[in-house]
């Protein structure tokens, strides 16, 4: 959809690159019931991907050699979950400001101001629709504050049903399927061309998954 609007305007693609692969370390919860893990994943520009409702990241961990199906990667979601101390304000306008600000001086940049304002709608939109969590964490797991995303399947014809992921992430969710994962946006969350900045994951969060937050 994208790609033929910027056609019908005469406009290359290459005006909007693609954001190089990183290598980052976040959790994986396995279905087949072993611990969770601190996990290296490589992220994948969503250029290249199909499905998903994770364009708006730019690019994201590549979990097809986990799920090894191709529904398991296509039918692939994802869950914004924000983790704060007590004392902390919830997210504030500032980073919202902040990532409109990377998307402005892109559209500076490139004078194609049609084609931009399309695709910041659309990540606009996307961001919006995607389901969030806040929870509280108590002082002692204070590094595991911040802003994670939750990847998961709804392949359930080829993944097994996921029993391991705790409940105090979702409880409202039914089934898990497949091996689920978290990663850590920094604390921007964007950076240049609205790309998705990540950081690793504290190996202190395996204990916070096991013991659990406050409620929000």
């Amino acid at each position: 959809m994208a790609d033929a609007i910027l056609s019908f305007f005469g406009l290359k693609k290459e005006l909007f690159p693609n954001p190089p692969s990183v290598t980052i370390t976040g959790v994986r919860i396995p279905a087949d019931g072993t611990p969770a893990y601190l996990a290296p994943l490589n992220t994948i520009s969503t250029a290249s991907t199909t499905g998903g409702t994770d364009t708006f990241l730019f690019h994201i961990p590549d979990l097809r050699p986990f799920w090894k199906t191709k529904n398991g990667w296509e039918f692939r979601d994802i869950e914004r979950l924000e983790l704060r101390q007590q004392q902390q304000p919830p997210q504030n306008q500032d980073k919202v400001e902040h990532h409109l600000q990377q998307w402005d001086s892109l559209m500076e940049q490139q004078q194609d101001r049609l084609a931009h304002s399309y695709r910041l709608i659309h990540c606009q939109r996307q961001r919006q629709n995607t389901e969030e969590l806040r929870r509280i964490v108590l002082e002692h797991h204070s590094s595991c504050s911040g802003i994670y995303y939750i990847f998961w399947s709804l392949d359930q014809d080829n993944l097994p049903v996921n029993p391991f992921v705790p409940t105090w992430i979702n409880e409202d969710r039914y089934q898990w399927y497949g091996d689920v994962f978290l990663v850590k946006m920094a604390p921007y969350e964007y950076g240049g061309y609205g790309w998705a900045l990540y950081e690793d994951i504290d190996p202190e969060f395996l204990d916070l998954l096991a013991e659990g937050p406050l409620k929000h």
